[in-house]
């Protein structure tokens, strides 16, 4: 009980986190991302879920647009795959891309590194767009946890709207856990 409603207080922090202090902008905001040039993105935390991501950005390359930043493992055991769900805003607050992608990823248990993935968003992005990530999908060798309304959670968040709560779901991981030895008496 007291878990459910830290974790509720700690996701309307956030959501409110991001409408009192907005996110600052890049220096070229009517410009089109081109280059080096980097657009930071929104992440928005689920703290029911073992995985975290700080300092996202959004660089664009000849093959397309990489998601590059630092990924953390918060379980004890290692993080073998994660699905993240991009949205980008348009200047409106209507989601004008989205997308989701999953990634094979070997993480020791509490971790931290480096990460750059390419995400498969084919339409250019304006640097005056406002961009949100949130993880959709987490795996260990022997859990999964599941954001259950993520695309719901993660346009509310990039509207400002608090009172949607993210709903995770635990399960255990019937096809990737390692055989445990049995004991024989």
């Amino acid at each position: 009980m007291h878990l459910k409603f830290a974790t509720a207080i700690l996701a309307m922090i956030s959501l409110l986190a991001a409408v009192v202090f907005p996110r600052a902008r890049e220096a070229t905001a009517s410009q089109d991302l081109s280059g080096s040039q980097a657009l930071t993105i929104d992440f928005l935390q689920v703290p029911d879920l073992p995985v975290s991501i700080t300092s996202p950005l959004l660089t664009q390359t000849e093959k397309g647009y990489v998601l590059k930043g630092y990924v953390s493992n918060g379980s004890d055991d290692r993080i073998v795959g994660l699905r993240y769900l991009v949205l980008v805003f348009d200047l409106h607050n209507k989601v004008r891309l989205s997308a989701s992608h999953s990634e094979f990823i070997k993480l020791p248990a509490f971790a931290t590194r480096e990460f750059a993935f390419q995400i498969p968003i084919k339409q250019k992005i304006r640097s005056d767009d406002r961009i949100t990530l949130v993880i959709e999908h987490a795996t260990t060798r022997d859990s999964s946890w599941d954001l259950l309304n993520a695309r719901e959670v993660l346009e509310a968040y990039g509207n400002g709207q608090p009172h949607v709560l993210p709903e995770v779901r635990r399960m255990r991981n019937q096809f990737d856990s390692r055989p445990r030895p049995k004991s024989i008496y």
